[in-house]
């Protein structure tokens, strides 16, 4: 799902980064999905070290469904709160996210 959202191409390093997770998970992860034909890996053409990471049709129609059925999900547990929290309940989701990816990348920088 996360591939979804990346027009193009991603290097695996920038995914150790984004998921924060270590180089070998990412690695692994890459390898089952390459072999299911989910994504494609090419070295960079900058820096042979790297790998570029393209999600293939069976990728992209998996992420998409992957996403509906998230989606489906979120809304049934939106739905059981009341509909005057929801502005409350997005504002503070975003202050969680921006804080981790805030976190995340200041850890990365160091």
């Amino acid at each position: 799902m996360f591939l979804n959202h990346f027009q193009g191409e991603l290097n695996q390093s920038r995914l150790v980064i984004l998921l924060n997770i270590d180089k070998s998970n990412v690695t692994r992860v890459c390898e089952i999905m390459e072999d299911k034909g989910w994504i494609k890996r090419f070295k960079s053409e900058n820096d042979k070290r790297c790998h570029q990471v393209f999600l293939t049709k069976k990728g992209k129609n998996l992420a998409n469904k992957l996403e509906h059925s998230s989606n489906e999900f979120l809304q049934l547990i939106l739905d059981q709160i009341p509909e005057q929290k929801h502005d409350e309940l997005i504002n503070l989701l975003e202050l969680i996210n921006q804080t981790a990816f805030h976190y995340k990348m200041s850890k990365h920088t160091k």
